[in-house]
C-alpha cells in the first residue's frame, strides 16, 4: 500500500510541475509591453528590438502605400515616429487623428518601428456631454 501511495504522489508531483512549466512558457511567450506613444518615446533606447505595443495618433496626411507596405507616422506635433506596416489598413486609420495600437519592433538604426499587427480604437459614441453655462 506505501508503494502504491508513494506513486501516485510522484505522479502528481510530476503532473503539476508539468502543468506550472507549460503556463509559465505560455505566458513569456504571448506577453508584449504596453506603451503609450509618450512612454515609448522616453524609453525607446531601452527597447531595442523587443517586441512591444504601443498606443498613439496617426498624423493625418502620413498615410502612403506602395506595394502593399504602408508607411505613416505615429506621435503629435513635436514628436513622430515612422511605421512601417506590411498588411491591410483598417478603415478607421483614414480619419483625422486616428487611434492606432500597433505591436512589433523598434529598430534604432533607421529610428523606426515595424509592425507586425495592427488596429485601430473606434472613437467613442458615449462622450461626456458639456454642461450649459448661464
Amino acid at each position: 500500500m506505501k508503494r502504491k501511495k508513494r506513486n501516485i504522489i510522484i505522479i502528481t508531483t510530476l503532473l503539476t510541475a508539468g502543468l506550472i512549466y507549460v503556463i509559465f512558457t505560455g505566458i513569456r511567450k504571448t506577453s508584449v509591453y504596453y506603451f503609450t506613444f509618450e512612454e515609448f518615446i522616453q524609453k525607446k533606447d531601452e527597447i531595442n528590438s523587443k517586441v512591444v505595443r504601443i498606443s498613439g495618433n496617426v498624423v493625418p496626411n502620413s498615410i502612403k502605400v506602395e506595394k502593399g507596405i504602408a508607411n505613416f507616422l505615429v506621435g503629435n506635433q513635436e514628436k513622430n515616429l515612422k511605421i512601417v506596416y506590411k498588411g491591410a489598413l483598417p478603415d478607421l486609420i483614414y480619419q483625422d487623428s486616428a487611434k492606432v495600437v500597433i505591436e512589433g519592433t523598434y529598430k534604432p538604426v533607421d529610428n523606426t518601428f515595424y509592425a507586425t499587427f495592427l488596429m485601430t480604437q473606434c472613437p467613442s459614441k458615449y462622450q461626456a456631454e458639456k454642461k450649459k453655462t448661464e
